[in-house]
């Protein structure tokens, strides 16, 4: 009995030996799986929606009825979604992204100027509206100035201004006083909370993207003033002008009026010297001014219209250019009155 009892107390003691292993082996394996099992608050771990914010630049007001486009940065040939909407100022895509992927974004509402950004989805997901969504940030869209005013003044102090450069012409003289003239051109925009000649992201029909900008023209009806004169000044000529003409550009930097009160411009100096010419001969000194504007084009003398969407976005917010610009198809007709913003006719001296 007593071999009997000691062989039971032996069989017993090594199960309870066992059985604290097994738990103890349980317990470190569950301490370790924990946070596979157990997801961290805002710890990515599937595919989810993006989104981002869209705004005023300069009042922070959000846009409610605009649209978004998603692309593949390497890939602007096709967009990923387009034409995203929302009814409020934070626009989701449909689709689910990993963190660490790179989204080119585009985004407009009519009456701005279009904005680009590529983002890099985030690793932590928030909470929008109910739903797990990772948040790209905030973009900012420029609204366009509708009131845009142009200035030539002479060295006298007079001048000749348009008070829309997208309306009509306005015609002035000038009876110079020295074979050089050095003259003031001058932009203004003054329509609060808005800017002219942000230079807008865009996607070409080549799919490559690039910036729309504002370009100023300036022209003569006379090739026999000194050019190096008015190249000093920054204006670059263009390839091929008019027989007998000079014609130069400029690209006009972004003019910003944030708030009330204020009045931004932007000035350009330009030196006519006259020198070759008589004494008492005239001269026609034209002014073109217009946005979206696509800088390879402009040594060739071809002012671009509303630019077209292509590839990877879905459409442009601003659906006509402002202004007037330069384009030798006009022929004949490009010193018109009718086609310049100003025309001043100088004397010579």
């Amino acid at each position: 009995m007593a071999r009997s009892s000691r062989s039971t107390g032996r069989t017993l003691g090594i199960i309870f030996a066992g059985t604290i292993i097994v738990l103890l082996t349980a317990a470190a394996f569950l301490y370790l799986a924990y946070p596979l099992f157990v997801k961290a608050p805002g710890a990515p771990s599937t595919p989810a929606p993006v989104g981002l914010t869209l705004q005023q630049f300069f009042t922070g007001a959000g846009i409610t009825t605009g649209k978004i486009d998603i692309a593949n940065p390497s890939d602007l040939s096709k967009p990923l979604e387009s034409a995203i909407t929302s009814t409020t100022s934070f626009y989701q895509s449909s689709g689910f992204y990993s963190p660490g992927t790179s989204l080119w974004i585009h985004g407009y509402v009519t009456g701005d100027y279009d904005n680009v950004q590529t983002y890099t989805v985030p690793a932590s997901v928030s909470v929008v509206s109910s739903s797990q969504v990772y948040v790209l940030g905030t973009m900012t869209l420029d609204k366009r100035s509708t009131a845009v005013s142009e200035t030539l003044t002479n060295p006298d102090g007079s001048v000749t201004t348009s008070s829309d450069i997208g309306v009509g012409a306005a015609v002035g003289t000038y009876t110079a006083t020295s074979k050089t003239s050095v003259f003031d051109l001058t932009a203004r925009a003054t329509t609060v909370s808005s800017a002219y000649g942000y230079p807008m992201p865009w996607v070409s029909s080549s799919f490559a993207q690039l910036n729309l900008v504002a370009v100023q023209w300036i022209g003569f009806n006379k090739n026999t003033i000194v050019s190096s004169d008015i190249t000093g000044n920054g204006w670059t000529p263009i390839n091929s002008p008019p027989t007998g003409t000079l014609v130069f550009y400029k690209v006009l930097a972004e003019i910003d009026t944030p708030t009330s009160g204020s009045i931004g411009s932007k000035s350009s100096t330009v030196t006519v010297n006259t020198s070759p010419m008589a004494g008492g001969s005239t001269l026609q000194f034209a002014v073109w001014t217009t946005d979206l504007q696509n800088t390879a084009d402009l040594p060739f003398g071809v002012a671009d219209g509303a630019p077209a969407a292509y590839g990877a976005s879905s459409a442009v917010g601003l659906a006509t250019t402002y202004g007037k610009g330069y384009s030798s198809t006009m022929g004949a007709g490009i010193f018109l009155v009718a086609n310049l913003v100003i025309s001043l006719t100088i004397t010579t001296f």
